[in-house]
């Protein structure tokens, strides 16, 4: 019995030591257990919701979803290419220029899976299209690749290649009373104004603006005499001479203007008798530009005449009634009260009033010290109106003079002739 149970003695020794020999090789610096290491499975992307191929908004949507087989995709990396007219080429899906080193295409992380993307569409001529209302467009490649949470990315990213497309906006000078054959008489000092459309964009407006003033001088005379654009017949037969969208008298693009008060742009200082053209193009958000070069819509035709435009005066006194000249005369009886208002516009030439001011018998209505004068020039409540006053007798004058943006005034004037008590 004891050589029996000494020798069931022995195996559980040798486990007991085994045992100790195993843990303390487990408190030991060697870590390689054996056995190959687990290589990291790239993730999978593909895009699951994109826009018609051959024509699409400038505006897009797209959707896309990635898969990773011993992980999980922790985000994405993007690139859209702006293609040429003839598609995408090889240097559209460089990430890095070759030659130059420069990043040209760079890739834009996100951890989301859908986007709205505003594109270009600014090459002209989409074919098909009706002459009046042309499209622009450009062909556009979208790749989309995940990245796992190992940072290893889709070596073959998914794409997309389509067609975006916009209505081409529109533009219109604006002036008071122009004529479709024949060149507008403007001040020496001009505003000229615009309005546009652009249907397909959410204001409905194009996004910015860019203008040519230039000499409507197409020819000169054997005798050196200066030859204009004065009609729509000489327009349509000079105009290519004149007018470039590729000229480098442009000016910047700049805002189209939210309101009306910010659509505009002044000249200052013209020369008497000259004729001019004033060009516009729009661009829109996707790039697309307007091409038109109308007579009198596009591209306007004036002609300078200095001193030929004056502030229209609306002037009323209560009793006497309006005046239908730059002097009139009454007379009144001695007593009577004198109430003089006014209103005033330059609308009919794009002019702003900057000033009105009146008084009464004044010496010299140039001299802005005049001891006449009842108030500063200015647009307040008081420099449209005259407070009441009466005459026992004598002559007196009642001045208006009222003055514009471009320095002209119009000055009106209202004799009283007060006759004594008989």
């Amino acid at each position: 019995m004891n050589r029996t149970h000494t020798w069931g003695l022995i195996p559980d020794f040798a486990i007991l030591v085994t045992l100790m020999l195993i843990l303390a090789g487990g408190c030991s610096d060697k870590t390689d257990l054996g056995g190959a290491p687990l290589v990291n499975s790239i993730p999978d992307t593909r895009i699951t919701a994109k826009p018609v191929p051959m024509e699409a908004s400038f505006a897009v949507d797209l959707k896309w979803v990635g898969y990773d087989n011993d992980g999980d995709v922790v985000g994405y990396e993007w690139k859209i290419s702006n293609n040429g007219v003839d598609g995408i080429s090889p240097r559209d899906t460089l990430t890095v220029d070759p030659l130059s080193g420069a990043v040209i295409h760079p890739w834009h992380y996100t951890t989301h899976t859908d986007t709205a993307f505003v594109l270009l569409a600014d090459q002209p001529g989409f074919e098909g299209d009706d002459p009046l209302k042309p499209r622009s467009f450009r062909t556009h490649t979208f790749f989309i690749r995940a990245v796992d949470d190992k940072g290893a990315v889709d070596p073959t990213p998914a794409h997309t290649t389509f067609t975006s497309t916009t209505v081409a906006p529109t533009v219109r000078g604006v002036f008071p009373l122009l004529h479709d054959n024949i060149a507008r008489n403007v001040p020496a000092s001009v505003n000229l104004a615009w309005e546009g459309s652009d249907p397909d964009f959410v204001d409905g407006i194009p996004t910015q603006i860019r203008y040519l003033w230039t000499s409507a001088q197409f020819d000169t005379t054997s005798l050196g005499t200066p030859r204009y654009i004065r009609t729509d017949f000489e327009y349509d037969l000079h105009y290519d001479e004149l007018l470039d969208f590729d000229d480098p008298r442009w000016s910047q693009w700049q805002s189209f203007g939210q309101t009306s008060d910010d659509r505009s742009v002044r000249f200052s200082n013209l020369p008497d008798g000259k004729y001019f053209l004033f060009a516009l193009q729009v661009r829109d958000t996707a790039g697309a530009v307007s091409i038109g070069r109308g007579y009198q819509k596009e591209v306007l035709n004036v002609r300078v005449v200095k001193n030929g435009f004056f502030p229209e005066v609306a002037l009323v006194e209560r009793n006497l009634g309006q005046a239908a000249f730059s002097e009139e005369y009454d007379e009144i009886p001695s007593g009577q009260s004198l109430n003089f208002s006014w209103s005033v516009s330059a609308e009919d030439y794009n002019g702003v009033i900057t000033s009105c001011r009146h008084g009464w018998d004044l010496i010299d209505t140039n001299d802005s010290n005049d001891p006449g004068w009842l108030v500063p020039p200015g647009l307040s409540r008081k420099n449209f109106y005259a407070e009441e006053v009466t005459f026992g007798e004598g002559f007196h004058t009642f001045y208006l003079k009222v003055e514009d943006d471009a320095q002209q005034v119009r000055l009106m004037k209202w004799g009283v002739a007060v006759l004594p008590e008989p």
